[in-house]
């Protein structure tokens, strides 16, 4: 006797995220710069990766620019609130997003 077996093979994945600020420190009144990016560290492709940056609760949002394929959802222009970059798709080992 024979039956199906299935099973779900799961594929290791490890992003290292790293958020920066510049300038550093900032000025009162003025615009920093945060550039969030994950590499993939493998050995797996990762799928959908997606990027949240929290905003400090004394700062405004004014804009955001994702890498290529990538869109971002954002709180409105002078709210706070949080950045969320997402990547459909594969993203290869030692890519950076």
């Amino acid at each position: 006797n024979t039956r199906p077996l299935s099973t779900t093979v799961a594929t290791p994945s490890t992003l290292a995220p790293t958020p920066t600020a510049t300038p550093t420190p900032v000025a009162a009144g003025t615009n920093v710069t945060w550039t969030a990016s994950a590499t993939k560290a493998g050995p797996s492709d990762a799928q959908g990766v997606q990027l949240s940056l929290p905003l400090p609760a004394t700062t405004r949002y004014v804009s955001a620019t994702a890498s290529t394929g990538g869109t971002c959802t954002t709180p409105a222009v002078g709210a706070t609130g949080t950045v969320t970059c997402t990547w459909a798709g594969a993203t290869a080992p030692t890519l950076v997003r």
